[in-house]
């Protein structure tokens, strides 16, 4: 999806909840999209109205491709699940577009007219919402530093998209890692750094 607030929000609902994000390239055609989902495994796809469109109106409908099994040249490179590559169990699509929210008239997935396995995110946030609220929304997970922390897809100029992994350990450096730069910024100008005081608001990461 493009940078929307809702991207932002769905990376993080999906550690959260214990799962991996798998991101994908936005500018990829609707058959490399395809192709980067069933290679990783996904159980369910989040789209934007753009990349949503682009899969549906390709040489060939790539959503409804989704809910059936992998092609045979799909490759388990990520040690998923099994059953992983059988089909999505859904698609939700955000409905905000480059121009805005799309309205209710001009969602055409709206109501499961997609089909009962394709979702609009603001019906689901309707549905679910007394749930969100609960004590147990948010699962207790076990997680190691080098548990898998999510997948990035390449633009694939040179060939297929290959998907590179990051552990949950190199998502956690950035902050330590911030606060080292700050630090080499003043001993580079031959300053002493200032010492973190309690009161001090915490470093934006």
């Amino acid at each position: 999806a493009r940078n929307h607030v809702e991207f932002v929000i769905a990376f993080f609902a999906v550690h959260l909840l214990g799962g991996v994000p798998a991101l994908v390239n936005a500018f990829l055609p609707g058959k490399g999209i395809y192709d980067c989902i069933r290679d990783v495994g996904c159980k369910v796809a989040l789209f934007d109205v753009e990349r949503y469109r682009r899969m549906r109106g390709a040489e060939e409908d790539f959503v409804a491709k989704l809910f059936g099994p992998a092609g045979e040249g799909c490759v388990d490179d990520f040690g998923c699940t099994p059953g992983a590559h059988d089909g999505l169990s859904g698609v939700a699509v955000f409905p905000r577009a480059a121009s805005g929210i799309v309205a209710d008239n001009e969602r055409e997935w709206l109501h499961a007219k997609a089909g009962d396995k394709v979702f609009d995110a603001t019906e689901l946030d309707r549905k679910y919402a007394s749930a969100a609220q609960a004590a147990d929304a948010i699962p207790s997970i076990d997680i190691v530093p080098e548990d898998m922390g999510s997948v990035l897809y390449t633009s694939g100029t040179t060939g297929n998209p290959k998907g590179v992994a990051a552990t949950q350990r190199q998502f956690l450096s950035s902050g330590p890692n911030s606060g080292f730069f700050t630090v080499r910024a003043y001993v580079r100008r031959g300053l002493t750094p200032p010492v973190p005081q309690p009161g001090d608001e915490p470093m934006s990461t």
